[in-house]
């Protein structure tokens, strides 16, 4: 503890050691046929009718809370 504050020290090896340059990211061309098959690889990939979709994150969150998020109004019946 210092000065009210959690203060931890990772001592490493030398080689282990590397310079912020080496997580850079590397410099890439980009065609404009590479982006035009990216568009089309989203657009192919892309919908409006979301009906057949559940919200299972939603789901688990109210199994798991039981009748209290009912109980404040946020889950309409």
């Amino acid at each position: 503890m210092r000065d009210g504050a959690l203060v931890a020290h990772v001592l490493k090896w030398d080689d282990e050691v590397r310079g912020p340059s080496e997580f850079a990211p590397k410099d890439v061309t980009v065609t404009d046929s590479g982006i035009d098959e990216a568009l089309l690889l989203v657009d192919s990939m892309t919908t409006d009718d979301v009906s057949g979709y559940r919200d299972e994150y939603r789901q688990a969150g109210e199994v798991s809370m039981g009748g209290y998020v009912r109980e404040l109004g946020v889950v309409s019946k």
